[in-house]
């Protein structure tokens, strides 16, 4: 199982700024707004479940395939439908990071929430996360050999 390792930093910031947001509203609701920072304050509170989306996502890697697990989302993917499993570095303004990425019979690709990693760590991370990934494809691999084998019992799927 793949988790956030920053949980605890997520969090306090997340307390921080929603607090910050419910003195904005109270000192907004009972008239002593004080213009942009009580403004700013209050929109951390629509920010702050998807700050919690985030922080309290994973991902669990079995023979039956991956669970990607979000407070707001679940989704499954069956080993039969993932064609291959491949690192990518996602960019975004602030925070890139290598990324894993599910390639599907389907067509459309999709990021998993876990295991990730910063743009710019250091050879000794970057190379535990490809080990990670490579631990995955293996259990892809092992899976689809094991589907392939028309073992009694099993579906085809």
């Amino acid at each position: 199982m793949y988790r956030n390792e920053e949980l605890r930093k997520a969090l306090v910031f997340t307390t921080v700024v929603t607090c910050w947001g419910a003195v904005s509203l109270v000192r907004t609701l009972t008239g002593h707004y004080a213009g942009f920072l009580d403004a700013f304050g209050i929109s951390w509170l629509a920010i702050a479940p998807f700050l919690l989306n985030e922080a309290f996502a994973r991902t669990e890697v079995d023979e039956d395939g991956i669970r990607s697990w979000r407070p707001l989302g679940r989704r499954h993917y069956r080993w039969a439908d993932i064609t291959d499993v491949t690192t990518e570095v996602k960019y975004a303004r602030s925070h890139s990071a290598h990324r894993v990425r599910l390639h599907r019979a389907s067509g459309r690709p999709r990021w998993l929430p876990f295991p990730s990693l910063p743009h710019r760590a250091s050879a000794p991370y970057v190379d535990a996360f490809r080990r990670e990934v490579a631990g995955i494809e293996e259990i892809r691999r092992e899976a689809a050999g094991r589907e392939g084998t028309g073992r009694p019992g099993t579906r085809g799927r």
